[in-house]
């Protein structure tokens, strides 16, 4: 096996040295082993802090959306009840024709508004 092989497969499988080679100092080991676990353990905190970051924005959103949905109900019923209120009202041609009476009335006082508006602006 060439030099460079041997070189790539070191960090996969290890040097190939034995633990009582005399170039391999114990407490060096015992240091990286403990750096590489303190790092691990910061990758972990990190990890945990974001996990519940999200979680809390997820119960967070979950709550909008259940209050969303409970008013969303409460805006159909109201909607339900002006369109049965709307439905009487064209069933009967004397309403029928008051409605669009005010409808007709708004319709020219707005329109005489913005006439107004207009002139002011010249």
């Amino acid at each position: 096996m060439t030099s460079t092989a041997r070189d790539r497969r070191s960090p996969l499988f290890g040097s190939g040295t034995s633990a009582t080679d005399p170039r391999i100092d114990p407490e060096s080991l015992e240091r990286d082993n403990d750096r590489d676990v303190d790092s691990l353990a910061e990758k972990t905190s990190f990890l945990r802090q974001v996990t519940n970051n999200i979680n809390s924005e997820v119960s967070s959103q979950n709550r909008t959306l259940d209050n969303l949905g409970s008013s969303m109900g409460g805006v159909q019923i109201g909607l339900g009840a002006a369109a049965t209120r709307f439905k009487r009202v064209f069933d009967d041609p004397k309403k029928k024709r008051n409605f669009f009476l005010v409808v007709g009335i708004t319709a020219a006082l707005f329109f005489l508004y913005l006439l107004v508006q207009h002139a002011r602006k010249q």
